[in-house]
Protein backbone atom coordinates (compact mmCIF):
# COMPACT_ATOMS: atom_id res chain seq x y z
CA UNK A 1 0.00 0.00 0.00
CA UNK A 2 1.11 3.40 -1.24
CA UNK A 3 2.32 6.05 2.22
CA UNK A 4 -0.03 8.58 2.09
CA UNK A 5 1.29 12.13 3.46
CA UNK A 6 2.24 13.08 6.72
CA UNK A 7 2.69 16.98 6.10
CA UNK A 8 0.19 18.74 4.46
CA UNK A 9 1.01 22.49 2.38
CA UNK A 10 -1.37 25.20 1.96
CA UNK A 11 -1.86 27.21 -1.14
CA UNK A 12 -3.94 29.46 -3.06
CA UNK A 13 -2.97 28.26 -6.55
CA UNK A 14 -2.46 24.76 -6.59
CA UNK A 15 -1.67 25.20 -10.18
CA UNK A 16 1.39 26.97 -9.83
CA UNK A 17 2.47 25.60 -6.72
CA UNK A 18 2.74 22.53 -8.50
CA UNK A 19 5.00 24.02 -11.35
CA UNK A 20 7.16 25.57 -8.54
CA UNK A 21 7.85 22.04 -6.76
CA UNK A 22 8.29 20.31 -10.36
CA UNK A 23 11.53 23.51 -10.57
CA UNK A 24 12.69 21.58 -7.03
CA UNK A 25 12.12 18.71 -8.46
CA UNK A 26 9.26 16.98 -6.84
CA UNK A 27 7.30 14.42 -8.81
CA UNK A 28 3.01 15.10 -9.25
CA UNK A 29 2.13 11.50 -8.00
CA UNK A 30 -1.08 12.57 -8.88
CA UNK A 31 -3.84 15.51 -8.47
CA UNK A 32 -7.21 16.18 -8.68
CA UNK A 33 -8.01 20.08 -9.99
CA UNK A 34 -11.66 19.72 -8.96
CA UNK A 35 -11.16 19.34 -5.50
CA UNK A 36 -7.97 21.14 -5.35
CA UNK A 37 -5.48 18.34 -3.87
CA UNK A 38 -2.27 17.02 -5.33
CA UNK A 39 0.21 14.54 -3.78
CA UNK A 40 3.82 15.13 -4.72
CA UNK A 41 7.02 12.96 -3.90
CA UNK A 42 10.07 15.50 -3.06
CA UNK A 43 13.27 14.35 -4.46
CA UNK A 44 14.14 12.20 -0.93
CA UNK A 45 11.53 12.07 1.64
CA UNK A 46 8.54 10.94 2.10
CA UNK A 47 5.58 12.81 0.10
CA UNK A 48 3.16 15.66 0.61
CA UNK A 49 0.11 17.00 -0.04
CA UNK A 50 -0.62 19.72 -1.37
CA UNK A 51 -4.12 21.39 -0.95
CA UNK A 52 -6.22 24.67 -1.62
CA UNK A 53 -6.52 27.03 1.61
CA UNK A 54 -10.75 26.65 0.92
CA UNK A 55 -10.26 22.74 0.87
CA UNK A 56 -12.14 21.68 4.42
CA UNK A 57 -11.24 18.51 5.20
CA UNK A 58 -7.82 16.43 3.65
CA UNK A 59 -8.61 13.29 6.33
CA UNK A 60 -9.15 11.38 2.88
CA UNK A 61 -6.01 11.36 1.23
CA UNK A 62 -3.41 11.87 4.74
CA UNK A 63 -2.31 9.43 7.04
CA UNK A 64 -3.89 8.70 10.63
CA UNK A 65 -1.92 11.18 11.88
CA UNK A 66 -0.97 14.25 9.92
CA UNK A 67 0.28 17.94 10.23
CA UNK A 68 -0.58 21.04 8.41
CA UNK A 69 2.30 23.66 7.75
CA UNK A 70 1.78 26.48 9.33
CA UNK A 71 2.67 29.87 8.29
CA UNK A 72 6.14 30.48 9.84
CA UNK A 73 6.88 27.18 10.39
CA UNK A 74 9.55 25.24 8.89
CA UNK A 75 9.01 21.98 6.75
CA UNK A 76 12.45 20.43 7.38
CA UNK A 77 13.28 18.12 3.73
CA UNK A 78 16.35 15.97 3.37
CA UNK A 79 19.12 17.00 1.05
CA UNK A 80 18.69 15.45 -2.46
CA UNK A 81 21.51 13.23 -3.24
CA UNK A 82 23.07 13.99 -0.05
CA UNK A 83 24.48 17.29 -1.32
CA UNK A 84 22.64 20.29 -1.04
CA UNK A 85 25.75 22.81 -2.85
CA UNK A 86 24.95 20.04 -5.99
CA UNK A 87 21.29 20.77 -5.43
CA UNK A 88 21.48 24.65 -5.29
CA UNK A 89 23.37 24.66 -8.63
CA UNK A 90 20.84 22.79 -10.07
CA UNK A 91 18.04 25.33 -8.76
CA UNK A 92 20.03 27.92 -9.70
CA UNK A 93 20.37 26.63 -13.39
CA UNK A 94 16.53 26.20 -13.50
CA UNK A 95 16.76 29.99 -13.08
CA UNK A 96 15.50 29.64 -9.21
CA UNK A 97 17.03 32.80 -6.93
CA UNK A 98 17.86 31.07 -3.67
CA UNK A 99 20.48 32.01 -1.43
CA UNK A 100 23.40 29.07 -0.96
CA UNK A 101 23.88 26.45 1.33
CA UNK A 102 24.81 27.95 4.72
CA UNK A 103 26.72 25.56 7.49
CA UNK A 104 25.92 25.66 11.25
CA UNK A 105 28.05 25.99 14.06
CA UNK A 106 27.62 22.15 14.73
CA UNK A 107 28.44 21.56 10.50
CA UNK A 108 24.73 21.12 9.15
CA UNK A 109 23.67 22.27 5.76
CA UNK A 110 20.68 24.37 5.71
CA UNK A 111 19.14 25.54 2.38
CA UNK A 112 16.55 27.93 2.56
CA UNK A 113 13.09 28.08 0.02
CA UNK A 114 10.06 29.96 0.28
CA UNK A 115 7.18 28.66 -2.05
CA UNK A 116 4.67 31.27 -3.91
CA UNK A 117 2.80 31.28 -0.61
CA UNK A 118 5.00 31.62 1.77
CA UNK A 119 5.67 28.54 3.48
CA UNK A 120 9.14 27.95 4.76
CA UNK A 121 10.99 24.95 3.40
CA UNK A 122 14.22 23.90 4.86
CA UNK A 123 16.53 21.35 3.15
CA UNK A 124 19.01 19.73 5.44
CA UNK A 125 21.78 18.33 5.04
CA UNK A 126 23.86 15.84 7.97
CA UNK A 127 26.90 16.96 9.64
CA UNK A 128 29.74 15.16 8.29
CA UNK A 129 30.78 13.95 11.56
CA UNK A 130 33.17 10.29 12.22
CA UNK A 131 31.35 8.02 14.17
CA UNK A 132 33.27 8.66 17.40
CA UNK A 133 32.64 12.42 16.80
CA UNK A 134 28.95 11.04 16.20
CA UNK A 135 28.32 9.34 19.85
CA UNK A 136 29.99 11.57 21.50
CA UNK A 137 27.76 14.54 20.27
CA UNK A 138 24.68 12.27 20.45
CA UNK A 139 25.77 11.11 24.29
CA UNK A 140 26.51 15.08 25.35
CA UNK A 141 22.96 16.30 25.19
CA UNK A 142 21.98 16.10 29.08
CA UNK A 143 25.11 17.92 30.04
CA UNK A 144 24.78 20.80 27.14
CA UNK A 145 21.02 20.73 28.07
CA UNK A 146 22.26 21.50 32.08
CA UNK A 147 24.67 24.21 30.67
CA UNK A 148 22.24 25.98 28.70
CA UNK A 149 19.69 26.02 31.48
CA UNK A 150 21.89 27.01 34.43
CA UNK A 151 21.19 29.80 36.36
CA UNK A 152 17.56 30.07 35.19
CA UNK A 153 14.90 30.52 37.90
CA UNK A 154 11.58 28.73 37.32
CA UNK A 155 9.54 31.34 36.18
CA UNK A 156 12.38 31.83 33.26
CA UNK A 157 11.92 28.35 31.98
CA UNK A 158 8.11 29.90 30.54
CA UNK A 159 9.88 32.74 28.42
CA UNK A 160 9.82 31.89 24.71
CA UNK A 161 11.98 33.57 22.01
CA UNK A 162 9.06 34.94 20.38
CA UNK A 163 5.56 34.67 19.93
CA UNK A 164 3.97 31.75 18.98
CA UNK A 165 7.34 29.41 19.69
CA UNK A 166 8.00 26.99 22.89
CA UNK A 167 8.74 27.71 26.12
CA UNK A 168 12.12 27.28 27.24
CA UNK A 169 10.31 24.16 29.74
CA UNK A 170 8.14 22.99 26.25
CA UNK A 171 11.47 22.79 24.57
CA UNK A 172 13.03 20.53 27.22
CA UNK A 173 10.04 18.32 27.19
CA UNK A 174 9.83 17.90 23.51
CA UNK A 175 13.17 16.75 23.32
CA UNK A 176 12.59 13.96 25.58
CA UNK A 177 9.46 13.26 23.76
CA UNK A 178 11.52 12.59 20.88
CA UNK A 179 14.40 10.53 22.51
CA UNK A 180 11.67 8.57 24.59
CA UNK A 181 9.72 7.84 20.80
CA UNK A 182 12.38 6.43 19.21
CA UNK A 183 13.98 4.22 21.36
CA UNK A 184 12.11 1.35 20.27
CA UNK A 185 12.76 1.85 16.87
CA UNK A 186 16.93 1.90 17.68
CA UNK A 187 16.26 -1.19 20.18
CA UNK A 188 14.86 -3.14 17.00
CA UNK A 189 17.30 -2.10 14.39
CA UNK A 190 20.25 -3.45 17.05
CA UNK A 191 18.63 -6.56 18.23
CA UNK A 192 16.70 -7.52 15.24
CA UNK A 193 18.02 -5.69 11.47
CA UNK A 194 16.12 -6.35 8.25
CA UNK A 195 12.61 -6.99 9.93
CA UNK A 196 9.10 -5.03 9.20
CA UNK A 197 8.62 -2.04 11.30
CA UNK A 198 4.98 -0.78 12.02
CA UNK A 199 5.92 2.94 12.32
CA UNK A 200 3.72 4.74 14.62
CA UNK A 201 4.35 8.91 14.28
CA UNK A 202 2.99 11.54 16.50
CA UNK A 203 1.88 15.01 16.38
CA UNK A 204 4.56 16.89 18.73
CA UNK A 205 1.86 19.83 19.39
CA UNK A 206 -1.08 17.28 20.69
CA UNK A 207 1.54 15.66 22.78
CA UNK A 208 3.43 19.15 24.12
CA UNK A 209 -0.61 20.21 24.93
CA UNK A 210 -2.09 17.27 25.86
CA UNK A 211 0.94 15.95 28.25
CA UNK A 212 1.06 19.65 29.54
CA UNK A 213 4.47 20.45 28.83
CA UNK A 214 4.00 24.23 30.06
CA UNK A 215 3.52 23.26 33.62
CA UNK A 216 5.44 20.36 34.13
CA UNK A 217 8.63 20.00 35.56
CA UNK A 218 11.71 19.20 33.44
CA UNK A 219 14.10 17.70 36.58
CA UNK A 220 12.52 14.18 35.16
CA UNK A 221 12.88 14.79 31.29
CA UNK A 222 16.24 15.86 31.35
CA UNK A 223 17.14 13.08 33.06
CA UNK A 224 15.25 10.53 30.48
CA UNK A 225 17.19 12.30 27.82
CA UNK A 226 20.98 11.72 29.70
CA UNK A 227 19.60 7.66 30.98
CA UNK A 228 18.52 7.12 26.72
CA UNK A 229 21.52 8.78 24.78
CA UNK A 230 24.14 6.88 27.42
CA UNK A 231 21.98 3.83 27.09
CA UNK A 232 21.82 4.02 23.38
CA UNK A 233 25.18 5.05 23.12
CA UNK A 234 26.91 1.98 25.59
CA UNK A 235 24.85 -0.41 23.45
CA UNK A 236 26.41 1.11 20.05
CA UNK A 237 29.94 0.98 21.61
CA UNK A 238 29.67 -2.64 22.65
CA UNK A 239 28.01 -3.46 18.78
CA UNK A 240 29.50 -1.32 16.85
CA UNK A 241 28.15 -3.24 13.96
CA UNK A 242 25.16 -2.51 14.51
CA UNK A 243 25.83 1.17 13.14
CA UNK A 244 24.94 -0.02 9.97
CA UNK A 245 21.40 -2.02 10.86
CA UNK A 246 17.97 -0.80 10.23
CA UNK A 247 14.77 -2.25 10.19
CA UNK A 248 12.36 -1.88 6.86
CA UNK A 249 9.49 1.01 8.21
CA UNK A 250 6.11 1.06 7.44
CA UNK A 251 6.32 4.73 7.00
CA UNK A 252 9.34 6.48 4.73
CA UNK A 253 12.66 5.24 3.79
CA UNK A 254 14.48 2.58 5.95
CA UNK A 255 17.48 4.28 8.00
CA UNK A 256 20.68 3.01 9.65
CA UNK A 257 21.25 3.36 13.33
CA UNK A 258 23.69 6.31 12.04
CA UNK A 259 21.54 8.24 10.01
CA UNK A 260 18.94 7.87 12.84
CA UNK A 261 21.29 8.87 15.96
CA UNK A 262 22.56 11.36 13.50
CA UNK A 263 19.26 13.58 13.41
CA UNK A 264 18.90 12.74 16.99
CA UNK A 265 22.37 14.51 17.56
CA UNK A 266 21.40 17.57 15.11
CA UNK A 267 17.95 17.57 17.10
CA UNK A 268 18.37 18.23 20.28
CA UNK A 269 21.97 20.72 19.34
CA UNK A 270 19.32 22.62 17.42
CA UNK A 271 16.70 22.87 20.06
CA UNK A 272 19.69 23.57 22.69
CA UNK A 273 20.56 26.81 20.37
CA UNK A 274 17.41 27.75 20.68
CA UNK A 275 16.90 27.88 24.50
CA UNK A 276 20.69 30.23 24.22
CA UNK A 277 18.64 32.22 21.83
CA UNK A 278 15.63 32.67 24.01
CA UNK A 279 18.42 33.58 27.11
CA UNK A 280 19.59 36.32 24.42
CA UNK A 281 16.63 37.56 24.02
CA UNK A 282 15.26 38.18 27.27
CA UNK A 283 18.45 39.09 29.02
CA UNK A 284 18.86 35.98 31.43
Amino acid sequence: MAQKPLYAVRVTDLERALGFYQLLGFRVAWQDRDRGVAEIQPPAGSPLLLARREVADLTPWMHDVFEELEQGRRLYLEAPGGDLDAYWEVLAGRGLEVAPPVTTPHGEKLLTVHDPDGNHLEFWQAPRWTDEELLAIYGSAAERLREALAGLRDEHLDLARAPGKWTIRQIVHHIADSDASTLFRILMMLAEPGRAYQSNPYDQDVWVTNLDHAHRSIDTSVNLIGAIRAHVTALIRHLPHGLDHRVIPSLGAPRTVRELVRMLASHALGHIDQIWETRRVHGV
